[in-house]
């Protein structure tokens, strides 16, 4: 994954408009000092276009800390930096400086220090690796707090009972206590109140100590339990519970299983899971993720397939051969065992039999059996043998090859095709054709598949003959070659290529991949393309030739001017944030 670790550049979208006001009161010159840490950063891993695409226009090294602390005296929340690696998020500057005068907080100068030191350290994005596996299964890395957090930065000075207002009212407190609002909402006024510890009431999660939460049981601050021990939902009974109603929580990175009430680690048997991925539970646990509607589209819990009579979302929750049925009356779905003959049906896959149809009656469909010999039937699936002669509507028995069949069905053949036998004068039963015998149609193979003119199994691999992209495991067929074969795209230098978009190097031309014109070369609808991996045609000079893509932050006219889009930014357009191959940038995420 990209690394991101100078990601301090997250606020600048949202605070460079304000660069041109005028100089406001500074809350600390040493404030300073973190703005002119995040722009060297900035200087450091991008260049100036990606500058320009982070920044804004106009935004130089000599007045970059300067435009960021003046906008940041402005904005509503003067947030410098984002992101795990880097936060830095400081309230108002005018508000903090207020705050400052009057003796209700104070900035430790020894904690900027620290701050200053580890941004200077911070290391520029790195690429993307290409055989990054992503497992979902892998337990998310500790979040270790920033030097830079705002409560390392910012001491409050108010003491117990003590009024707290405004931008800072929630750092004016002394360390282990909180401002505890007036419930009227006036004006954001609030008293300091000492934080609660395990066992004191409480009426929120921020009135507790740290490590602990306002436990909805008793409304006491208590700890969060530890793998193994209990937890509780508000609703036990509920198949779908969610975190909303959770009264005894988990410590961080567990789940509270819904089966056992119990926390469990990731990928164990009642752990929350994204149903989007397909290890979403693990390999080879024989858990899959059961999706829940509350968690729709994809979030649910991971569990063994589910018996009959329990509850499901999907037809793959249940244990096979069991169907997912929806039940009206309750509004939720169950497994539960396909149907057996007599039972009322709507589709054939609900049947044992796998035949749904209408009863005598007519007035409903019920699960059947396959009709014996000589019983009444309108189409060969009702059939036992698999054969109806539709002269008399009854079941009859298949014939061998060799053997007349009169009814022109080669359903009346027991393994083999209906066909003109000039030795028998009539229709008769010819076996299928085995692989690798010539043919002319798929139905003649035993394999189901003429390909190439002979008869063979699909998907065919690489480098065997092919008709067609269906043919192939790689579905694709190099129709071009001068005998079609299977192939794996992308198409090397020199293989027979139709478009650009099959080969490698994204340049056919003239019936071959090519290595892609250079940058400078002459381009155009009669000359080789330019390589799509480095130059674009420029078709707005005088000759087109090819020409750089325009970088991040760069101004285009059009997509194709860029490696990714050309967007609005800034109030003009510029290419997005997006790297060359292999390459990283600097995102600012």
């Amino acid at each position: 994954m990209v690394t991101g670790k100078w990601r301090v550049l997250v606020w600048c979208g949202a605070i460079m408009a304000a660069g041109c006001s005028p100089s406001p009161p500074h809350a600390e010159p040493r404030v300073r000092e973190i703005a002119e840490a995040v722009c060297a950063i900035a200087s450091r891993c991008c260049n100036p276009a990606e500058l320009e695409y982070s920044l804004g226009p106009f935004v130089a090294g000599a007045d970059c800390a300067e435009r960021m602390v003046e906008a940041a005296a402005l904005d509503a929340t003067a947030t410098f930096g984002g992101g795990p690696f880097a936060r830095v998020n400081l309230p108002n500057l005018t508000s903090l400086d207020r705050a400052i005068q009057d003796g209700r907080v104070r900035l430790d100068r020894s904690a900027v220090d620290a701050c200053v030191a580890w941004l200077n350290e911070q290391r520029c994005n790195e690429p993307i690796p290409e055989d990054d596996p992503g497992d979902a299964c892998h337990a998310p890395p500790p979040v270790s707090m920033s030097p830079c957090d705002v409560t390392l930065l910012v001491h409050g000075r108010v003491p117990e009972g003590g009024a707290c207002s405004g931008g800072t009212a929630s750092l004016e407190c002394h360390d282990g206590l909180v401002c505890l609002r007036d419930p009227a909402g006036v004006g954001g006024l609030g008293t300091c109140a000492a934080l609660r510890g395990a066992g004191e009431p409480c009426a929120d999660d921020a009135h507790c100590t740290a490590g602990l939460y306002c436990s909805l049981v008793d409304g006491a601050c208590r700890a969060p339990a530890a793998l193994g021990e209990a937890c509780a939902y508000a609703a036990p009974a509920d198949p779908q519970p969610t975190d909303g109603p959770l009264l005894i929580r988990c410590e961080a990175g567990l789940t509270c299983s819904p089966f056992t009430s119990t926390c469990v680690a990731r990928c164990a048997r009642g752990s929350w899971c994204s149903g989007v991925r397909e290890s979403a539970c693990g390999v080879d646990t024989g858990l899959v993720c059961i999706r829940t509607s509350r968690g729709w589209p994809y979030g649910g819990f991971c569990d063994f397939p589910h018996a009959a009579g329990e509850h499901c979302d999907d037809y793959d929750d249940c244990e096979a051969p069991l169907l997912c049925t929806p039940d009206p009356v309750a509004d939720v779905s169950t497994c539960r065992a396909k149907l057996p003959n007599g039972e009322p049906c709507a589709n054939e896959y609900e049947c044992e039999s796998d035949l749904c149809e209408y009863s005598l009656s007519g007035d409903e469909r019920v699960c059947v059996g396959p009709a014996a010999l000589g019983e009444f039937c309108y189409r060969d699936e009702l059939c036992e043998s698999g054969f109806c002669d539709f002269m008399t509507g009854q079941c009859a028995a298949t014939v061998a090859n060799g053997q007349s069949c009169p009814s022109g069905s080669s359903a009346e053949c027991t393994n083999g095709l209906c066909l003109f036998v000039e030795a028998l004068g009539e229709e008769g039963c010819v076996a299928f054709i085995p692989a690798g015998g010539p043919c002319n149609d798929d139905y003649r193979c035993a394999s189901g598949a003429c390909i190439a003119g002979g008869c063979a199994s699909r998907p065919v691999p690489d480098g065997e003959r092919c008709d067609q992209h269906s043919d192939c495991e790689s579905d694709f067929c190099n129709l071009d070659e001068l005998t079609p074969r299977c192939r794996s795209l992308p198409l090397g230098i020199g293989a027979p290529c139709r478009d650009s978009e099959a080969c490698e190097s994204g340049a056919c031309f003239f019936g071959s991949c090519r290595s892609g014109a250079v940058i400078g070369a002459p381009c155009g609808a009669e000359l080789l393309p330019c390589d799509p991996a480095t130059s674009f045609c420029d078709v707005d000079l005088g000759t087109p030739v090819c020409t750089a893509y325009r970088e991040t932050g760069e101004s285009c006219v059009r997509d194709l001017d860029c490696r990714g889009d050309c967007v609005v930014a800034w109030g003009r357009r510029m290419c997005s944030d997006e790297p060359a191959p292999g390459a990283a940038i600097c995102d600012g995420r």
